[in-house]
């Protein structure tokens, strides 16, 4: 997990520890997000310690994945390939259903969002003529993001938690 208090311990492992990860096959570092009761002050945020850490994985012998939530920081600070890395799926190619049957775009929406009844709509109903829907797929509240050389990659990022997006 990849946080404010993290960060130097994530920096210490690419840095120093390759040996310990023989045999493993790949590290996934998973963005922090403010979501429940977390800590708004673990949120990571572009620092020098992030630009340290991201040159390191651009160096590092290791296999390391991200989860969708970092693509601001990966087509930021990276050296990637765009056919391995897909912005965030939600509301585009993924959905979450709770367990009371709400809907939502993304998992992390569930207390900040009302979902949509499915003992009232249908999935495709939901999907297709539901503005929290249509809004995570189509509407992107950033405008500078637009005029961004890796738009068509990150898409501008997470729209649920905007100050986790690792760019300039």
């Amino acid at each position: 997990m990849l946080s404010s208090k993290t960060i130097k311990s994530a920096i210490n492992i690419l840095s120093n520890n390759h040996q310990k990860f023989a045999g493993v096959n790949a590290l996934i570092f998973l963005l922090y997000k403010p979501a429940g009761k977390a800590n708004k002050s673990e949120i990571l945020r572009m620092s020098p310690d992030v630009e340290h850490f991201f040159s390191l994985v651009n160096t590092s012998k290791l296999k390391i994945g991200f989860d969708s939530c970092s693509i601001p920081g990966i087509v930021n600070h990276l050296d990637y390939n765009s056919i391995t890395v897909e912005a965030c799926e939600a509301g585009r190619f993924s959905a979450f259903i709770s367990e009371d049957l709400m809907l939502y775009p993304c998992s992390f929406m569930e207390n900040q969002y009302e979902g949509i009844n499915l003992r009232e709509n249908s999935i495709l109903d939901a999907w297709v003529n539901s503005s929290l829907f249509y809004n995570m797929r189509i509407k992107n509240s950033n405008t500078k993001c637009k005029k961004c050389l890796h738009f068509s990659t990150c898409k501008g990022g997470c729209r649920i938690f905007k100050e986790i997006n690792l760019c300039n």
